[in-house]
């Protein structure tokens, strides 16, 4: 959250959706936390960023630091564009926590002194894009759902361990 610009936090403190430009300079932000925490520690560094990828450009932002190709095809590396070849992709496991949506919404009514209001649920369920970049859904449809916080990480790191 405080990556976000302050218009960001502002527009959601009215009660208004972001819309995909208004999230590029937060996830971009969030591509240079990363960026510099993986490449900067030591070999076999890990980080954990907790935040709302909801959709595939979002997640390609945060692994790319440029959105994902569209066509025409991309242009080629030393081309300049995107991140200008600043830093290769950074390998990212993306897991997907998709509790019901009522359960999403009673714990964004009962955080102290976070901008984001309850009424902005919708448009974010709205907007999640499930796909074959997630390493893995936890808590979705059909699926016993964590009872604990702690149960919760223990999936979460059971599911990026299957994908070392």
């Amino acid at each position: 959250d405080d990556h976000h610009p302050r218009e960001n936090v502002l527009k959601m403190r009215r009660g208004e959706a972001l819309t995909d430009a208004d999230r590029a300079p937060w996830l971009l932000s969030l591509h240079e936390v990363l960026h510099s925490e993986l490449r900067g520690g030591s070999s076999g560094s890990s980080v954990v960023l907790a935040c709302s990828a909801l959709k595939r450009s979002y997640r390609s932002l945060l692994r790319d630091g440029r959105p994902p190709p569209q066509p025409p095809p991309p242009p080629s590396p030393d081309s300049g564009e995107g991140n200008g070849g600043s830093h290769p992709p950074l390998h990212i496991q993306f897991v997907c926590l998709n509790p019901p949506r009522g359960e999403i919404e009673r714990r964004v009514r009962t955080r102290e002194g976070h901008f984001m209001p309850a009424s902005l649920v919708a448009s974010q369920v709205e907007a999640l894009e499930l796909g074959d970049d997630l390493a893995a859904v936890i808590g979705g449809e059909g699926e016993h759902r964590p009872q604990s916080p702690e149960e919760t990480v223990r999936r979460v790191v059971d599911a990026i361990h299957k994908q070392l």
